[in-house]
C-alpha cells in the first residue's frame, strides 16, 4: 500500500524537466472507530423533541466511522522539502452507511480534502528556517491545554536558534480572507472589502537544565466583514450564525457599529520545572481579547492551569487544576470569556479530560460534551498517567470536578453572548460536572494500536443552562479506535 501511494503521488506531481533527485516519503494515520454512548442531560432539542442519541446534531447512540490522513514529503535535502497532507473525509469522520460522506453502499463519495500544503526550507548559510503555506499551527503549552489555536491555517513561520537554550519563532497567520457574501448570498469577494484577518506573533522558547519556559505574544486585525463557513467572525470574531442576527436590515446595522478593522491581542506564558526530578511541575497562563469599536461585541478573558506529577517506574500520578474567567451577567459590556481563534485540538493536546472537553488521544471518538476549551469553567482533577497492567498496554485514569464560572444572569440571553452553536455549553457558578474516564492504548503490532476511551459525566444542571434535556440522566461514552500508522 505504501509503495502504491508513493507511485500515485509521484505520477501526479512529475512534469517535464522535474528533478529526479526528489526523495518522496509517505506517512499516514488511518483510524477506524466504533463507539456507543448517550448524551443524557446534554442532549439537544432537535426537530421539536429531545434526541435520543449522543446529543450533538442528531448523532446516533452507536457509530462506526473512519478517517484517513496521508502525508507526502517531497525532500530535496535537509534544507528543502515540500509537505502535502490529504484527508478523507474533509471535515467530520466518515460514518459507515452515510451517503453524503461516501460511506453508503457503492462508496463513491467526494470526500477527499487537502489539509496541509507547505514548503519547509532553510535560508542558505544561516540557521533561519522558514515554513510557508497551509500548515499546522499550534500555540505553546506545557500542561497540554492550548486554548487559543491548534489547527491548520495559511501562514508563514520563521524559526531561528541562537543557542541550545534560546530560540525565536515569528508568525504571520491569515486564517480568513475573501469569504464575504452579503445577506442574500450574492458573492462580493474583494480584497479591500474589510474581510481579512491577519495575526502576527512572536514566541521565545527558553530551554535550561531544570526549567523550560516560553513567553509569547500575538496580535493583529480583523475586518468587520471577515467570515469563514457559516459563522460571521467580524472584527471581534462574533461567532454566531447569521440567522441569529435577524433580517438583513438588522444585520447591516449591527456591522456598521463596528470599526472597519478591530484589534486582537493574545498572550501567554507557559513552562515546566524538573529541578526536583522525578517531580514535574507545569503551568499555563493565557490571555485573549479583542477591541471591535462596540463594547457589547468585545470579548476579553484569561485562563490559567497548573499541573504537578511524580514519575514512577509504573506510571505518573498527578494533580491538576485550572480557572478560566466567565461572564459577569452584564451583556452590554461584552464577554469576559477567553477570546480564542480555533481551539480544535488538531494535535490532541488536552490531557485533563477525555469526555467533557477534547481528550488526550483526539482520534475520531466523540468528545467535547461541554466545550472545545476550558472557557467559562474551573476545575480540579487527579490522574494516573501511563500505568500498565499488562505488556503492550498503557493507560491513563482521571477523575475531575468541573464548575462553571459564569454569572447565571448571563445565561438568559444566548444571542447577546456570541455563543457558537453546538460548541460551548455555558455553565453558571451553580452548575457543575464530575467526569471519570479511562484511556487505554494497546499495541497490536508496531504500526497498529487499539485506543479506547471510556468516560462517564455526571451533571448538576440548573435552569440557567442554555441547552439540554431536563431528564435526570448522565452522559457516557465508550469508544474503540484502531489506528494504523506508517
Amino acid at each position: 500500500m505504501k509503495k502504491w501511494i508513493a507511485a500515485l503521488i509521484l505520477g501526479l506531481t512529475l512534469w517535464p524537466g522535474a528533478s529526479s533527485a526528489v526523495e518522496i516519503r509517505i506517512r499516514g494515520v488511518w483510524d477506524f472507530g466504533f463507539e456507543y454512548g448517550q448524551g443524557g442531560q446534554l442532549a439537544d432539542k432537535y426537530g421539536g423533541r429531545y434526541i435520543t442519541g449522543f446529543g450533538k446534531g442528531g448523532v446516533d447512540e452507536f457509530n462506526a466511522m473512519q478517517r484517513l490522513r496521508t502525508w507526502a514529503f517531497f525532500r530535496m535535502s535537509e534544507d528543502l522539502q515540500g509537505i502535502l497532507m490529504f484527508k478523507i473525509p474533509s471535515v467530520t469522520p466518515q460514518h459507515w452507511g452515510q451517503g453524503a460522506k461516501g460511506g453508503a453502499l457503492g462508496a463513491d463519495g467526494t470526500e477527499v480534502a487537502l489539509k496541509i500544503a507547505c514548503l519547509d526550507w532553510r535560508v542558505p548559510k544561516t540557521d533561519l528556517r522558514l515554513r510557508m503555506g497551509i500548515q499546522y499551527v499550534g500555540f505553546p503549552s506545557f500542561t497540554g491545554q492550548n486554548m487559543h489555536l491548534d489547527n491548520t491555517a495559511a501562514a508563514v513561520t520563521a524559526s531561528y536558534r541562537f543557542s541550545d537554550a534560546v530560540s525565536l519563532t515569528a508568525l504571520w497567520l491569515r486564517p480568513v480572507n475573501d469569504n464575504w457574501e452579503d445577506y442574500a448570498g450574492v458573492s462580493v469577494d474583494n480584497p479591500g472589502y474589510l474581510d481579512n484577518v491577519d495575526i502576527f506573533g512572536l514566541f521565545l522558547p527558553l530551554t535550561f537544565e531544570d526549567v523550560k519556559v516560553t513567553p509569547w505574544i500575538a496580535g493583529g486585525m480583523a475586518g468587520r466583514n471577515a467570515r469563514s463557513g457559516q459563522y460571521v467572525f467580524t472584527n471581534m470574531f462574533w461567532d454566531k450564525d447569521l440567522s441569529a442576527i435577524g433580517n438583513r436590515q438588522n444585520w447591516e446595522r449591527e456591522l456598521e457599529r463596528l470599526d472597519p478593522y478591530g484589534k486582537v491581542l493574545l498572550a501567554g506564558f507557559t513552562g515546566e520545572l524538573v529541578a526536583w526530578d522525578p517531580f514535574r511541575f507545569a503551568w499555563d497562563f493565557q490571555y485573549g481579547g479583542n477591541w471591535s469599536g462596540c463594547e457589547r461585541y468585545d470579548r476579553r478573558g484569561w485562563t490559567g492551569a497548573l499541573l504537578a506529577e511524580y514519575r514512577l517506574d509504573w506510571g505518573a500520578p498527578g494533580i491538576y487544576g485550572w480557572y478560566a474567567s466567565g461572564e459577569d451577567g452584564n451583556a452590554s459590556n461584552g464577554s469576559e470569556r477567553l477570546f480564542v481563534l480555533s481551539p480544535l485540538n488538531f494535535s490532541g493536546r488536552n490531557d485533563f479530560s477525555a469526555l467533557a472537553f477534547y481528550g488526550a488521544q483526539n482520534q475520531i471518538a466523540r468528545q467535547a460534551l461541554l466545550s472545545n476549551t476550558f472557557v467559562g469553567t474551573a476545575g480540579v482533577g487527579v490522574r494516573i498517567k501511563d500505568f500498565s497492567l499488562m505488556k503492550d498496554l498503557r493507560q491513563t485514569a482521571r477523575l475531575v470536578y468541573i464548575n462553571g464560572t459564569n454569572d447565571k444572569k448571563s445565561l438568559n440571553d444566548r444571542n447577546a453572548l456570541a455563543v457558537p452553536a453546538l460548541q460551548d455549553l455555558l455553565l453558571s457558578k451553580a452548575e457543575s460536572a464530575v467526569e471519570a474516564s479511562l484511556s487505554s492504548e494497546y499495541k497490536i503490532y508496531d504500526n497498529l494500536k487499539l485506543y479506547s476511551e471510556i468516560g462517564y459525566l455526571v451533571m448538576n444542571r440548573r435552569q440557567y443552562a442554555i441547552r439540554g434535556d431536563e431528564r435526570k440522566c448522565d452522559a457516557w461514552s465508550a469508544s474503540f479506535i484502531f489506528t494504523y500508522k506508517f
